[in-house]
């Protein structure tokens, strides 16, 4: 038994129902399962469909006006596919679609098939034979539509090679849709074209890249049409849009459109975007053979379109995981990639633990040095320094002139981040004698470490124009005074935080409790003295 769908006109936007079985109510009643508006001289509960295992019928509900099926009046009929069904003012196309297929539209205003012609791109597609994977665009310039003369057989090949070349030595999105549409505009008698992505969330439609032969136009889409391009899946031919038929469509009068073309990107059962082309003059009607055409270009774009955002996914992931590489070891950045979807991860409450390492004595000893070599002895340092945080897993947040600032627990979590903090610190005390008596043979420059632990919010976090993760909150504030303002050159001082999470292994030793900025009760450091 067949699917019947329902074509109709709300508003002047094109929706479209299926019913598998049962029984359907069409009718000005909110109940109805096809509401129509009011004032279209149709009744509460006017018509219903039932099916049975021949088909589907339309029966009459004692209706005010009646129920016509192809302008003949009925109390009970038969449908049959493309039937036209007058409910007073309001009409219903009658599509029968065989269960798990989709049957080509020929029409989505019902009347005057002459007016609008689409082709189902589903259907379009597979005729071409483009499969589920990515095909090479070299493919498909095999499946080009037939024609009937051979110099406009010839021109329509030489068309479809520019447009796989296009594509497929377009460096980015941009130069890619401007390059369709101006092969567009070489290819068919147009005066204004557009070519816009598709958001499936929104169900917005972006206008990419728009062109016109009038200066200073600006061109606004039908929703008439892109609705049935897009909802519909089809590519929408309107050949003469001053037709009563279309009288609903403001947008084409308002813009004395002609005639218009809208093909849907599809891939993979997907709209993605369209192409859209009009015009104004009176001898430049679009015909069923462009529609065509514009429907295999259409599949050519979207696959073109697939691999280019491919393409630039590929290259973002890459870009994110070099800026991510400065900061953490490649394990975690691997991690976080996978965790956070390429590299954004949205801001949130953790619990974590800060280390704030500030260098002591390289100020005095810099004004000594020349700017590279500042630069080639903080590098040296730094290396050994990020390395020890890298050996526990914790990720860089930044460098602050000759400071280093790191966190543990995020962006991934660790239920050891307090240990982890801590073990860091000192082998980063060590890398840092090591690297003294490798130069200086004595401890000539020196560092104070502060780490704390609590929930901070970390994510994230900037302008559009530049975001970095980093964190931010009172136990980040504490861990930067901790090491400012308690500890001394080569001591690591932590927060009582961390220390009720790590006295079982860090040997420890309390010191005076400290007033610090922001806290209204003293704050009691402990100074590390090693692993127990």
């Amino acid at each position: 038994m067949p699917v019947i769908r329902l074509t109709y006109f709300v508003d002047g936007r094109s929706c479209s129902r299926e019913f598998e079985s049962g029984i359907v109510v069409i009718g000005r009643a909110p109940e109805c399962d096809v509401v129509s508006p009011g004032g279209m001289g149709i009744s509460g509960r006017h018509s219903q469909l039932h099916s049975d295992a021949d088909g589907w019928t339309i029966t009459d509900l004692n209706s005010r006006y009646g129920t016509l099926v192809n302008d003949q009046r009925v109390t009970t009929a038969r449908l049959t596919h493309n039937d036209v069904v007058k409910l007073g003012t309001f009409d219903v196309r009658v599509h029968l679609v065989e269960s798990g297929n989709v049957t080509a539209i020929e029409s989505t205003q019902p009347g005057d098939v002459s007016i609008v012609n689409s082709i189902n791109i589903h259907d379009y597609a597979q005729s071409m034979i483009v499969s589920d994977e990515i095909v090479e665009l070299d493919d498909m310039a095999d499946h080009t539509p037939q024609v009937s003369a051979v110099d406009r057989q010839s021109s329509l090949i030489r068309a479809f090679n520019r447009a796989g070349e296009m594509l497929l030595t377009a460096q980015g999105l941009d130069e890619m849709l401007d390059s369709i549409l101006e092969l567009l505009f070489s290819t068919f008698r147009c005066e204004r074209g557009a070519v816009g992505l598709y958001d499936a969330a929104s169900k917005r439609i972006d206008l990419k890249s728009t062109r016109s032969v009038y200066p200073g136009d600006e061109i606004r889409l039908s929703q008439t049409v892109t609705g049935e391009a897009v909802d519909g899946k089809n590519c929408v031919l309107v050949k003469d849009a001053r037709r009563d038929n279309y009288a609903h469509a403001a947008s084409l009068q308002e813009q004395q459109v002609r005639s218009a073309m809208c093909a849907p990107l599809y891939r993979n059962g997907n709209v993605t975007g369209l192409l859209y082309l009009d015009t104004l003059e009176e001898d430049s009607c679009f015909t069923e053979s462009e529609l065509e055409i514009l429907a295999a270009m259409a599949l050519f774009t979207a696959v073109g379109l697939e691999q280019i955002l491919l393409r630039e996914r590929l290259q973002k992931e890459e870009r994110d995981r070099e800026r991510l590489s400065r900061y953490s070891s490649p394990a975690v950045v691997e991690r976080i990639l996978s965790f956070a979807g390429s590299g954004k991860i949205e801001p949130e409450e953790r619990e974590i633990s800060i280390l704030f390492a500030d260098l002591s004595g390289f100020t005095a000893m810099s004004e000594k040095m020349t700017a590279t070599e500042v630069a080639t002895f903080l590098n040296g340092i730094f290396e050994r320094l990020t390395q020890a945080i890298f050996d526990e897993g914790g990720t860089v947040d930044k460098f602050i002139g000759d400071a280093i600032m790191a966190i543990f627990g995020a962006p991934l979590t660790q239920a050891d981040h307090a240990i982890r903090a801590v073990r860091a610190a000192l082998q980063m005390q060590e890398a840092l004698d090591k690297y003294n008596f490798e130069l200086f043979g004595t401890y000539k420059i020196r560092m104070r470490v502060g780490v704390n632990s609590g929930p901070a919010v970390a994510g994230d976090i900037g302008s559009l124009q530049r975001r970095d993760y980093t964190v931010i909150g009172d136990t980040v504030n504490v861990a930067s005074r901790l090491e400012s303002s308690v500890a001394l050159p080569h001591q690591v001082v932590i927060g009582p935080k961390t220390y009720e999470m790590v006295q079982d292994s860090i040997e420890c030793m309390a010191l005076d409790p400290v007033r610090v900025k922001g806290k209204e009760l003293p704050l009691q450091p402990y100074l590390v003295l090693g692993s127990r």
